[in-house]
């Protein structure tokens, strides 16, 4: 079973390429033998060597160890600190810095190449409080501010819920919450809500 690859010298004088054998080597030149010029017992060969094998007394081939290079063009290639922020989720300068020394392939990131990211200044965004009300609700249950807030990270331990429903009272500043396992459940936690503040202040939700 044949563990290397093979090729033939006359494949390779056929492709234009130069071949010299002496002293247990085969060297193979990128130039046709008319570049060859005998200086006593040494030849000059007018051209790039770009292999040299080893004679193989086991199997009376030469072996040729070829290394694959990457093309220039791959080491042109520069990824910057931008393109990287992007690719790790919008990760920040500090956890970027110890890229080159954790990923195989990254060579350096410099935070100097930063430049202004929206996605992450309409995340840190704010939204301009609302302003004060000037209207105030004049008795129970005439205004109800309602809030409705999840999933959590981590649902409760025994009941499973992973949302809340909050109701709270204008006039009085009465509030109550509701734990729900679905976004779905919120009508049912207001229909709760309202049954016990109407029999409560025995006022009606308008």
């Amino acid at each position: 079973m044949v563990s290397s690859h093979l090729f033939s010298t006359d494949s390779i004088e056929k492709n234009g390429y130069s071949i010299f054998q002496g002293g247990q080597k085969m060297s193979i030149f990128d130039k046709l033998p008319s570049g060859a010029v005998t200086h006593g017992s040494t030849i000059k060969i007018d051209g790039r060597k770009i292999l040299e094998g080893v004679f193989n007394p086991v199997n009376n081939l030469y072996d040729f160890v070829l290394e694959i290079k990457s093309g220039p063009h791959v080491h042109l290639s520069k990824t910057d600190y931008k393109t990287w922020h992007c690719h790790f989720g919008h990760a920040g300068k500090e956890a970027l810095r110890h890229l080159p020394k954790n990923v195989k392939g990254v060579d350096h990131v410099d935070p100097a190449d930063e430049e202004p990211c929206k996605g992450c200044a309409f995340g840190k965004s704010h939204c301009l409080p609302f302003p004060p009300s000037e209207k105030r609700a004049t008795e129970p249950l005439e205004l109800i501010h309602t809030d409705l807030d999840g999933p959590m990270h981590t649902a409760s331990v025994e009941s499973g819920f992973l949302y809340f429903a909050s109701f709270i009272d204008d006039f009085s500043g009465l509030g109550i919450a509701f734990f729900l396992k679905c976004k779905s459940d919120a009508m049912k936690a207001f229909d709760s809500f309202k049954a016990w503040a109407e029999t409560q202040t025995e006022k009606k939700i308008k």
